[in-house]
């Protein structure tokens, strides 16, 4: 009996470990990790792409001239409302964030706003 007991609290302590030891991938996730593209005037759009390693890109297409030009970036987020865009020159840009379903708002200090939907 007193095996038994031992295999049981033995087992238990294994089972516990096991589940406590498991954790949310989703926690650490960046909600700006992808794809957003933001259409004006008429079919002029912009597409930002943020990628997980800090890097990134802003294509704009301009539908009236039929050019477009990317820039790339790296950027910093503190994971709720501030993002910081860096152009690898000396004035970065910073931007208040709101993130809701498959949107995302970046609002610049001016308070122009652009609203972003996820591709």
């Amino acid at each position: 009996m007193k095996t038994f007991r031992l295999f049981a609290t033995l087992l238990v302590i294994a089972l516990c470990a096991g589940f406590t030891s498991c954790s949310d991938d989703d926690e650490d996730e960046n909600p700006l990790v992808g794809v957003w593209s933001y259409t004006w005037g008429g079919g002029n759009k912009e597409i930002v792409t943020f990628k997980s390693d800090g890097k990134g890109t802003w294509e704009s297409y301009d539908v009236y001239d039929d050019e477009s030009n990317t820039e790339s970036f790296s950027y910093t987020f503190d994971g709720s409302t501030k993002l910081v865009l860096d152009w690898g020159d000396d004035d970065p840009e910073t931007y208040t964030v709101e993130i809701s379903d498959n949107s995302l708002k970046l609002i610049e200090e001016g308070g122009h706003t652009e609203t972003f939907t996820k591709q």
